[in-house]
């Protein structure tokens, strides 16, 4: 998807949604503007794999023809910066709390499994989601297990990854999926249950 901008009066007041349909600047049209008057931009809606931007850029039209030829342009430009998402899954035994080779799990887009995203095996290191799949901010997925290692139970239920609309630095987010590992014991008896 694309970028979709708020145009706001320096009140807050939304004057116009602009939209684009990939990464391309945003262009405001002049109609919306003003001189010599402030103005806000507000991301409503981030690229896919990135954040919403955390701040507002704000700028004032130049107030005079003199004012925007002192600035050598017509056109002038502000930059929004958005920050990539950053998410990894781990596969963990639930008493050691060590990662887990083995499982496969899948990402879905739904939490009853219906639509598949992406599956891996998972390593003893943990899995960079976001480098294989662009996840959505404000969005939700669900990690389900769809098959488990030798001597794991397979884990029935679904873990949500709800990606936040925005991030304040570029830290990867860590989700972990907890299995329990099977454990017999086996007592050794004669034919009448004694030892």
């Amino acid at each position: 998807g694309g970028v979709e901008i708020t145009l706001q009066s320096e009140a807050g007041n939304d004057i116009a949604v602009i939209t684009t349909s990939d990464s391309s600047a945003v262009k405001i049209p002049g109609e919306y503007l003003e001189a010599g008057k402030t103005y806000r931009l507000h991301e409503t809606k981030a690229l896919d794999g990135y954040y919403y931007a955390n701040d507002d850029v704000t700028f004032t039209v130049p107030s005079t023809v003199e004012e925007a030829k002192s600035q050598k342009s017509s056109y002038f430009t502000k930059t929004i910066k958005d920050k990539r998402i950053r998410y990894s899954v781990a596969k963990v035994n639930e008493e050691t709390n060590s990662n887990v080779a083995g499982a496969t799990l899948g990402l879905y887009a739904d939490p009853y499994g219906n639509t598949l995203l992406h599956s891996w095996v998972t390593t003893e290191e943990s899995y960079m989601l976001s480098d294989h799949v662009t996840l959505t901010a404000g969005t939700s997925y669900w990690v389900r297990e769809i098959d488990a290692p030798n001597s794991f139970f397979v884990r029935e239920r679904a873990v949500e990854i709800h990606v936040p609309c925005s991030g304040t630095t570029n830290e990867t987010v860590k989700a972990v999926f907890k299995n329990i590992p099977i454990h017999w014991n086996i007592r050794k008896v004669d034919e009448n249950g004694d030892l």
